[in-house]
């Protein structure tokens, strides 16, 4: 048996290089990308809080490829965690660039258990039957805050049901993860 070690962070320009120097300290087998803040916590927005904004929908957007494209992470956690509450037609037009990158850099996308469970804004079934039909991978995660809520997809009331109808079918279009791309 292995236990792998993993972290869940940030992509912040501000603090990047430091980051990746104490992540360097140990032997990390994954990095995952989580954007939660766009460009941080203290000088920017929380991308879960409802907005109508399209220039904070853009910005969220631009600023998670650019962080999918530093070859760091091993995938993208939570892609749909920015809570647009306008035009659905505004928020697949952006967050398609989140899929093409995916595909471009062959980074999967997480469809995120937790989110399901707790009745989040995600994961939004337009956004990833639209990542899936591009053809981007996807890693299916169980956001592990509640050590009971680590579970198998199968055992989430709902969630099968929820991949079929985003065109996702463990095992065909979902990915074993690889470790980190990059070497720190």
């Amino acid at each position: 048996m292995w236990l792998l070690i993993g972290f869940e962070v940030e992509y912040t320009v501000k603090y990047f290089d430091r980051l990746m120097d104490i992540l360097h300290k140990y032997p990390v087998d994954y990095i995952i990308q989580g954007q939660h803040h766009v460009p941080d916590e203290i000088e920017g927005f929380y991308a879960g809080s409802g907005t109508d904004d399209e220039e904070r929908l853009k910005a969220y957007v631009d600023y998670t490829i650019e962080g999918m494209r530093t070859g760091v992470f091993s995938y993208l956690a939570h892609p749909d965690l920015i809570n647009y509450t306008g035009d659905s037609r505004i928020f697949l037009k952006h967050m398609s660039r989140i899929a093409e990158a995916s595909v471009e850099l062959d980074l999967p996308l997480e469809v995120n258990m937790y989110g399901f469970y707790d009745e989040r804004n995600y994961p939004r079934a337009d956004f990833f039957k639209m990542a899936s039909d591009m053809g981007a991978p996807v890693v299916i995660g169980c956001d592990a805050h509640i050590p009971w809520l680590v579970r198998q997809s199968e055992n989430l009331a709902g969630f099968e049901e929820f991949l079929q109808q985003c065109n996702i079918t463990p095992g065909d279009n979902t990915v074993r993860l690889k470790p980190c791309n990059k070497k720190l």
